[in-house]
């Protein structure tokens, strides 16, 4: 869930990966590497992603 929420948030903003990764205090290639399922954030950081989408209505 939390993977489409981000997808989503990218897409309808329009920002680069590399500005989003920053924001949220993760690497560009992290970011890939969960997009695609072959990581996962921890707890704690998954919770601050979803804070951070929760700040923009996502």
């Amino acid at each position: 869930m939390l993977r489409e929420r981000v997808k989503k948030f990218i897409n309808e903003f329009g920002i680069p990966i590399t500005v989003f990764s920053k924001n949220v205090n993760i690497s560009p290639a992290s970011y890939h590497k969960w997009i695609r399922g072959a990581f996962e954030f921890s707890e704690k950081r998954a919770e601050k992603i979803s804070q951070y989408l929760e700040k923009y209505g996502f």
